[in-house]
């Protein structure tokens, strides 16, 4: 199925648990029963390794190398400490300081990369 779509990139999450955001029967999501452990992920990815376009991210990579937003515009501090205010609030400088972001695994994971087709390029630039 995979070479039928044929993605440029075919990122493979393993299910991240965040405390309070996906925790429980009591959170708006709950991701317990889609968790795997690491030697099951594992299997998956050997299983796929042939897919040029695989980008496996497993938990240890995904905690602190991403900026996540929940619903109400709070960065996700994923386990480290409680969610920032809203940036609806604060601003993104406000909140960006106060967030846990390693900005050394989101450079280890590849996060910055070339996403664009050919001949479509844009200033894609961030300025906080």
């Amino acid at each position: 199925m995979i070479e039928k779509v044929a993605p440029f990139r075919w990122k493979c999450f393993q299910v991240l648990v965040v405390e309070g955001e996906n925790d429980s029967s009591t959170t708006l999501r709950n991701a317990q029963r889609f968790t795997i452990s690491n030697e099951e992920y594992q299997i998956f990815l050997d299983r796929h390794a042939y897919q040029k376009a695989l980008v496996p991210e497993s938990n240890a990579v995904m905690k602190s190398s991403y900026l996540i937003l929940e619903e109400n515009m709070h960065f996700l501090n994923k386990n480290v400490k409680e969610p920032t205010k809203s940036i609806l609030e604060i601003g993104i400088p406000a909140a960006m300081n106060d967030v846990y972001w390693d900005e050394e695994s989101f450079a280890r994971r590849g996060g910055e990369y070339e996403w664009q087709k050919e001949g479509k390029k844009e200033d894609t630039a961030l300025d906080f």
